[in-house]
């Protein structure tokens, strides 16, 4: 099992497919507007779960909602999987012209907006894509957001005026 950000980690035995454990009552991040400017904060659980929805869509991600569980404490904890993608994390470079190509201009370090769809892409890091053997560049772990307010546009630069 392995630790991140926002999951536990585990690897199916066959190697067909990864599960993420969310941290009980913790249900990954999500982009906000405060004070301090564009940054993160824990996701209510819908927020989460259309995060994951709208990776599947945009990306052609195959997430899965597998369980929900309480632990022993009654605190809830999310199971997703996906599929296990065998390869090696790319340069952030590779990942620029991926997204440029994809139709996303960069507004802040790891943050892309694509006008078309109204879609703001965050966290678009080395490790959140694989560089598959054949030479695929996969999103795994992006926070989408469709539709971003005002507020968010405007800390990401963006002017849609």
């Amino acid at each position: 099992m392995a630790f991140g950000r926002e999951h536990r980690t585990w690897k199916h035995a066959d190697f067909s497919r990864i599960y993420k454990y969310t941290y009980p009552n913790q249900f990954g991040r999500t982009a906000f507007y405060g004070s301090g400017g564009l940054g993160n904060t824990d996701a209510l659980p819908f927020e989460y779960l259309t995060r994951m929805a709208l990776h599947n869509k945009v990306f052609g991600d195959d997430v899965l909602i597998e369980a929900t569980f309480e632990d022993e404490r009654g605190r809830i904890v999310l199971v997703i999987s996906q599929t296990f993608i065998e390869g090696d994390h790319p340069t952030q470079e590779q990942i620029d012209a991926y997204m440029t190509a994809e139709g996303f201009v960069k507004t802040r370090s790891n943050d892309w907006y694509r006008i078309s769809d109204d879609l703001a892409a965050f966290d678009a890091h080395p490790g959140n894509f694989i560089n598959m053997p054949d030479g695929q560049m996969v999103p795994i772990d992006l926070v989408p957001i469709r539709h971003p307010d005002a507020d968010h546009l405007f800390m990401m630069g963006v002017n849609k005026a």
